[in-house]
């Protein structure tokens, strides 16, 4: 049988989610393809998002592959981290970093609101590097410095870090 194939090439939120999700069921229910092939390029988008497109991942009875064929930023990397098989294009890049917050978007808050968020936030951070560590040959502590400093890692690092296992 032929692999499937899906696309993530854009932002990585509820909408991107929702879209891959359905797709996803349409070839799980058909089940005439004995692989799933993803081929991600996305500069990153919202962290709750990309936790949901990890758990949707894992979660696929159906292998699937997961192709980094460009840029894989911020949320993107915690899709990457959630395929089976896992490769990159030579002079593709990961590019980690903490997580942001914008002010103006979260409107007036209490102090202690913004603490309570801060907290959740925090815990979101380990959660990553603890998913992280899971696939990967590098300890949550050191994926937390590289999300701390924003790291961009090549190919070949990611392959070193067992992020990924092949460079195509």
């Amino acid at each position: 049988m032929k692999p499937a194939f899906l696309y993530i090439t854009d932002e990585i939120s509820v909408e991107s989610f929702a879209v891959f999700s359905a797709e996803l069921r349409d070839i799980e229910q058909k089940g005439k393809t004995s692989m799933v092939v993803v081929e991600l390029t996305s500069t990153g988008g919202f962290a709750e998002a990309a936790i949901a497109f990890y758990s949707r991942i894992k979660g696929c009875q159906i292998p699937i592959e997961i192709r980094v064929l460009g840029p894989c930023h911020s949320a993107a990397v915690l899709v990457l981290a959630a395929g089976d098989l896992r490769k990159m294009a030579k002079e593709a890049w990961v590019m980690v970093h903490e997580e942001q917050i914008d002010l103006e978007e979260l409107g007036v808050m209490s102090v202690s609101a913004l603490e309570k968020y801060t907290r959740q936030l925090r815990a979101m951070e380990d959660q990553w590097a603890r998913l992280l560590e899971e696939t990967t040959k590098v300890s949550a502590s050191i994926w937390a410095d590289f999300h701390k400093k924003e790291t961009y890692i090549s190919a070949v690092d990611c392959k070193a870090m067992g992020l990924i296992e092949e460079i195509i």
